[in-house]
């Protein structure tokens, strides 16, 4: 019934976009004979006609959605599509459209981007990492350009970059700015932190299209941006609490629940502390700095996970999103658990800073004049999406039926079992010629399968946090004849795998997921890596049951 009720309801909604979708192909065939330098003049026109009042941004859309479709067409030779003018409507009403992947999004956003960026105040494209904001900037300013507007990324491209004065604020100066929510974020505390106007550089949170709104605005939205300042006063227990840990055993000294990143000390575990340090009472004022140094070396030791939470990269330990399997460089755990993660690592401890300022992802684009979102696992998360942010969740049309075949999850009695099959069926798809891509949980077990493949004689690209500089290379490859790819989940959103000559009249890509992920919204992006755009392709998970 509700399903039913749900289809109603996105009919009705998409029933009044298609009103304003006749009205922009109206325009359209109207736009289609004017040159290029009168449609070039339709920007100056239409700031004009906002600061004289005439139009508002709503009324001015269909003509100027009309007039960004034909300069696609010109530009890029990509003419968007009814359903794309779609998404884009639904985008500038402030919602979240949900499109499937290989819909083309990126094009989708500009029409949006263009209108909002007509006002002169910050208009901005947020998506999850330095990589598709790239890909995505670079792949759309010549539009933006000639259509007389300036577009900028939102960061300089090169590791550890120290930016010159000024310079930020050269980058913001454009109309529209492509970016990632990390840095955005810090970008946002840093400028509040200037006790000067000439120090501040960002301008008004005005209007902003999340990619992957799911992923930032709700996976992560209370994850907290932190700018460190001074030195705190820290202690020297870390590496003597972690000997003391290492002796305890679980269900006896301490008991955890994993999945809600909980541990405690049972009441041998008390006695075992007490003993060990010497202490009468663990829990006495005088003793609450090694309670507290117990608990976060507990935390380190059980609840953070080696190659699955961080990994150690050149003398540091680097964070992995569990939920991207990306990288989080320069981001580092606050109160004392980054440098009880050192010390399980046997890595000299660094210094723990004081928080200058923080900021929550949910509280940052809550301070968005507007914003909209777009996914192809929107209706997940609607719930969530109208209770946190008030957005509604439209299911745009794909332009062709989906032909992916999602098979039913493959359930096994043993870890042995399921693996020894899956390599099985790996190895049945690559004799067949299809591309085939593998997703594991973990950088190890990536690791761990790409080895496994090589000693079977097929070779692969192996596509985790470590290699993320050549992605692009491998999702270019990932979709020729007999490729072979092992990747973490950081090949799910935003990676858009092209099919090779020959590949779609053997069956598309065959995507395996060696296990369910963090979320169902993850799987379904990770399953949604084959069949983009009407193109054949199958997925399937295998689990195991205890």
């Amino acid at each position: 019934m509700k399903h039913k009720l749900d289809v109603t309801i996105n009919e009705l909604r998409l029933k009044s976009i298609r009103k304003i979708v006749k009205r922009i192909n109206t325009w359209s065939d109207e736009v289609k004979s004017y040159s290029d330098d009168a449609l070039k003049q339709k920007t100056i026109e239409f700031k004009e006609r906002l600061v004289s009042g005439v139009d508002t941004l709503d009324t001015l859309l269909p003509e100027a959605y009309a007039v960004a479709r034909e300069a696609s067409w010109r530009v890029l030779g990509m003419y968007p599509k009814e359903v794309q003018l779609i998404g884009a409507i639904v985008l500038h009403e402030g919602n979240i459209a949900e499109m499937q992947t290989g819909e083309g999004k990126t094009l989708t956003a500009t029409m949006p981007l263009y209108l909002n960026a007509l006002s002169g105040k910050g208009t901005y494209l947020i998506t999850t990492n330095d990589y598709l904001a790239k890909r995505d900037f670079e792949e759309m300013q010549p539009l933006y350009e000639w259509l007389g507007l300036t577009a900028s990324l939102g960061f300089v491209d090169i590791v550890d970059y120290e930016y010159q004065k000024g310079e930020k604020r050269n980058i913001y100066e454009h109309d529209i700015i492509y970016t990632t929510n990390g840095r955005l974020g810090f970008d946002y505390l840093i400028d509040n932190l200037a006790d000067s106007a000439e120090g501040k550089f960002l301008p008004q949170l005005n209007y902003g299209i999340i990619d992957e709104v799911d992923s930032i605005i709700l996976d992560a939205a209370q994850t907290p941006l932190v700018i460190s300042g001074a030195p705190r006063l820290q202690s020297n227990l870390f590496h003597i609490v972690k000997e003391f840990v290492d002796t305890l055993i679980e269900d006896v000294h301490f008991k955890m629940k994993k999945t809600k990143k909980e541990i405690w000390l049972l009441n041998q575990g008390i006695e075992a502390a007490q003993s060990y340090f010497n202490v009468e009472d663990l829990y006495s004022e005088k003793a609450m700095v090694l309670v507290r140094n117990i608990n976060l070396a507990l935390r380190a030791q059980y609840l953070f996970e080696s190659n699955v939470d961080y990994f150690v990269y050149n003398g540091d330990i680097v964070l992995i999103d569990r939920i991207t399997g990306r990288m989080l460089p320069g981001t580092k755990l606050q109160a004392g658990l980054h440098q009880a993660i050192e010390a399980k690592e046997g890595m000299e401890v660094s210094t723990d800073k004081s928080v200058m300022a923080t900021i929550t992802f949910q509280n940052l684009f809550k301070l968005f004049g507007s914003f909209s979102g777009m996914t192809a696992t929107g209706k997940l998360g609607e719930s969530e999406f109208f209770d946190l942010y008030s957005k509604i969740v439209v299911q745009v049309p794909t332009d062709k039926a989906i032909q992916r075949i999602d098979e039913p999850d493959k359930v096994f009695r043993s870890v042995d079992e399921k693996n020894i099959a899956m390599i099985h069926d790996i190895v049945e798809l690559h004799e067949t010629g299809r591309p085939v891509l593998l997703i594991t949980r973990t950088a190890e077990a990536a690791e761990y399968f790409s080895k496994v493949l090589f000693q079977m004689d097929i070779p692969n690209n192996l596509l985790i946090a470590q290699n993320v500089a050549k992605e692009a290379q491998m999702i270019a490859e990932a979709g020729q004849i007999g490729s072979m790819t092992v990747a973490t989940s950081m090949a799910g959103r935003g990676t858009d795998i092209k099919l090779g000559e020959g590949v779609e009249a053997l069956g598309g890509l065959a995507v395996i997921i060696h296990e369910h992920m963090e979320n169902s919204r993850v799987d379904r992006q990770l399953r949604g890596r084959s069949g983009r755009q009407g193109d054949p392709g199958s997925s399937c998970i295998y689990i195991f049951t205890r």
